[in-house]
């Protein structure tokens, strides 16, 4: 699956907003990234604490998976439990795909949700 966004322009109001943090307190202690849904446009917030060059999940992948499962949450998904099938939208990291890649049970709820 393949998303793409449009250029961001004076003429284009924003539906989602990506920005980084760099924080290790609470609320943020141990959190590699969040969502946040807002009247008109959502917040996508990465932790590079986390996530950054040299810290435990700073490599690309890493960074790619908590990303798409960010996005995942915009796009209207909830968690999904990991003993019932492999997905991006799995509460903790170690039981999402490693790649960042949406399994096939993602493809099929998004297209049951977006068609």
């Amino acid at each position: 699956m393949l998303l793409k966004f449009p250029t961001d322009d004076a003429g284009r109001i924003a539906d989602l907003e990506w920005s980084d943090v760099n924080v290790t307190r609470p609320p943020w202690k141990g959190v590699l990234g969040r969502w946040k849904g807002r009247s008109g446009t959502d917040l996508l917030k990465l932790n590079k604490a986390y996530l950054g060059p040299g810290e435990r999940y700073g490599d690309r992948g890493s960074r790619r998976m908590i990303a798409a499962h960010e996005l995942g949450h915009a796009l209207g998904f909830c968690r999904k439990n990991p003993s019932r099938y492999r997905s991006l939208m799995a509460p903790y990291s170690f039981d999402m795909p490693s790649n960042g890649a949406p399994t096939a049970r993602d493809r099929r709820n998004y297209h049951a949700l977006w068609g």
